[in-house]
């Protein structure tokens, strides 16, 4: 790859390639009536269209290094071989033209200096005979290719026996490719696992991941630019319960509060809120009794006012004052919470974390009747009953946190403080 100051690309397609039909040679009479309607010769790559159309006209020549043609029409080239090299170069085109069948294949490879196309090859890891392989996924390209270094790594006991492989493969030059020939080989991908054929070429090259193999895999091309997996799609479809945007819940008894009777029931009246605050209380209320968290109720023994929190992204998070009402007649919950010591302790083999952020964690968590009759709220739209655990009780740590650890006391590296889980 040429360095410069440009941002440089290496394409890389093969294309089908048809050796003209009839004779080779024209008489000169023939060559006079066709005279008229020939297209003009491309100087950058010797074909017949115009040079401005040309898609080498920014390659840069692999034999003088100037950008505007390719190394096969080369003047530089051309002039610097003697007469006989010219021959020998002329009588062996023509030799290795006649061999050609009808339907070789031509392997395009060139460098494209240019500031507006990106570097960075689209790839795909795919395992062929249980090894990852990691190609490059090329729509130009007809014939899936892998290199012989890459044959040479995948496991000798799985059946890599080599078959001749009929298409000949040329380079954008017209120079033939040398390859070992074809192979079938086991392939996982995605839902995909099947064998499919595959054609190994000589030396070190990159690995292509040619369009014989789209539809088995289910790889689709937007454009030149994208590739979208329809596994992706299925995926999301097939769990479309775990990435709804609607709050779960936890499927299993109900969480129950524990009060000392010989406290009484205390109800209060619904505090004042800012103005600039009541119409986002009042979407968040609705949303949560659309999401079945809270319900409204016309009379209630408990009634805790409500203290609206403004969270970082600027939403509003609706917790009850429960220190002067409920949480006085609550009995202690007494799991123990770990400390950050303790914490930090199980993590100092880690290198690399993951830390995931439950969503609106405690509400996962379903109360049952008394419970819920504990919890209500009282708010300037009336009072509303939470059937789900709520911020502010006190005893709501301690029950979450025992829940988590039971639910992930099976596996190993990961530890949870409340609603946050670190693996």
């Amino acid at each position: 790859m040429h360095l410069t100051d440009e941002v440089t690309s290496e394409v890389q397609f093969i294309r089908q390639r048809s050796r003209p039909q009839g004779p080779a040679q024209r008489t000169s009479r023939d060559r006079g009536s066709h005279a008229a309607a020939r297209p003009v010769s491309c100087h950058r790559c010797g074909g017949s269209h115009s040079p401005e159309s040309c898609r080498f006209k920014g390659a840069a020549c692999n034999f003088c290094k100037r950008k505007g043609h390719i190394e096969r029409v080369c003047r530089a080239k051309s002039n610097s071989l003697t007469p006989r090299q010219k021959r020998i170069l002329k009588a062996s085109s023509s030799t290795n033209s006649e061999k050609e069948s009808a339907d070789s294949l031509c392997v395009n490879a060139t460098h494209i200096s240019t500031h507006n196309v990106s570097a960075t090859p689209f790839t795909a890891t795919v395992l062929l005979n249980n090894t990852p392989v990691k190609m490059e996924v090329d729509s130009g390209a007809a014939l899936t290719l892998i290199s012989e270094a890459t044959y040479r790594q995948l496991p000798a006991d799985s059946g890599l026996d080599l078959f001749p492989s009929v298409p000949v493969l040329r380079d954008f030059q017209g120079q033939p490719i040398p390859i070992l020939g074809a192979s079938n080989v086991s392939v996982k991908y995605g839902p995909f696992s099947g064998i499919l054929q595959v054609v190994v070429a000589k030396g070190k090259r990159c690995n292509l991941l040619g369009r014989n193999w789209f539809n088995h895999l289910k790889i689709q091309l937007t454009g030149v630019h994208q590739v979208t997996n329809r596994s992706i799609e299925e995926l999301l479809e097939k769990y479309a319960e775990l990435f709804s945007d609607s709050l779960g819940v936890v499927k299993g008894p109900p969480v129950t509060l524990y009060t000392d009777d010989s406290v009484a029931p205390i109800q209060m009246s619904a505090r004042r809120v800012p103005f600039a605050l009541k119409h986002r209380i009042e979407e968040e209320l609705n949303r949560l009794v659309s999401q079945g968290i809270l319900e409204p109720v016309l009379h209630t023994t408990w009634a805790t006012p409500i203290v609206p929190v403004v969270k970082s992204n600027g939403d509003i998070r609706i917790c009850g004052d429960y220190k002067c009402t409920v949480n006085k007649a609550l009995r202690k919950d007494l799991y123990k919470i770990p400390s950050v010591n303790e914490l930090l302790t199980t993590l100092k083999k880690g290198k690399v974390f993951a830390k995931l952020d439950l969503a609106q964690a405690y509400q996962q968590l379903v109360v049952d009747e008394a419970s819920a009759e504990l919890q209500t709220i009282i708010t300037h739209k009336g009072a509303f009953k939470p059937k789900r655990l709520q911020y502010g009780i006190s005893s709501a740590p301690g029950i979450f946190q025992r829940f988590m650890d039971t639910l992930l006391a099976n596996l190993d590296d990961v530890v949870t403080y409340f609603d946050d889980v670190l693996v």
